[in-house]
């Protein structure tokens, strides 16, 4: 569903790793059913589970529409954008997500670990070009400041 509403599609290629941790107390069908509600499983590419973890590939940007519509619709795309600034590499960059959230098939951003009580989803996105997927996915909202001189 999420999917259709994506305005601009990325253009590039992309290659999207989902990996959340099944504590004891989980099902590791129902940590899936997370991953699935936030990801899908029409462009999954790949599933394993080990050690555990949870570990989802995807191809192209069908997976990352709900990051993209929520981030809009709750207006978090500078929170978005700052965090796949801290971890961008060459290539590649990444974010977390709150796994309790995400059960609910609520996207909210995690700075660090400690802020995911089960563990976070941590989503690592491979591309080679990796600043236009950060403008296509959280584009940059500031607007240029206005100055007001007196004449």
């Amino acid at each position: 569903m999420a999917a259709e509403h994506l305005r601009n599609r990325f253009a590039f290629g992309l290659k999207v790793m989902v990996r959340a941790p099944v504590n004891p107390s989980e099902d590791p069908a129902k940590v899936l059913v997370a991953v699935d509600l936030l990801f899908g499983s029409a462009s999954r590419t790949g599933l394993s589970s080990s050690a555990g973890f949870v570990v989802a590939e995807y191809a192209g940007d069908q997976a990352l529409a709900k990051v993209y519509e929520q981030a809009r619709s709750r207006m978090t795309i500078s929170v978005l954008r700052r965090l796949l600034r801290q971890r961008q590499e060459e290539g590649s960059t990444s974010f977390m997500l709150n796994k309790q959230m995400a059960a609910g098939g609520v996207i909210v951003f995690c700075e660090n670990e400690a802020e995911s009580p089960l563990g976070p989803i941590t989503v690592h996105v491979e591309t080679p070009e990796v600043e236009h997927f950060i403008d296509w996915i959280a584009p940059d909202l500031r607007r240029p400041r206005r100055s007001f001189r007196k004449r």
